[in-house]
């Protein structure tokens, strides 16, 4: 029984170690959710519309330049406006230069 539980254990904290944040992308006109791991890839596959709702943490658009254009009509959600919410961090969108 040790023995289970000490893989057990190691499972959940490699997996937790080594978790990539999802990034969901709701569009509502289809009604469908997809999941990139990156701001980029959401924001690619993003259509004018769209909500992307992003976990605790800090997030940038690799573009290779210093400002951030987003030409879509969508609306980027964050943590760390709801008290509740914000335990656990909150969400910061930068360049990354």
């Amino acid at each position: 029984m040790k023995h289970f539980l000490l893989i057990l254990a190691s499972i959940t904290f490699t997996t937790i170690l080594f978790a990539q944040p999802n990034i969901a992308v709701y569009t509502p006109s289809s009604n469908t959710t997809r999941i990139c791991q990156t701001l980029d890839s959401a924001y690619s596959i993003s259509q004018n519309g769209d909500f992307i709702y992003l976990p605790a943490g800090t997030f940038s658009f690799r573009n290779g330049y210093s400002n951030i254009f987003i030409n879509k009509r969508i609306i980027i959600y964050g943590t760390g406006i709801n008290p509740d919410s914000s335990l656990l961090g909150i969400t910061s969108i930068s360049s990354d230069m």
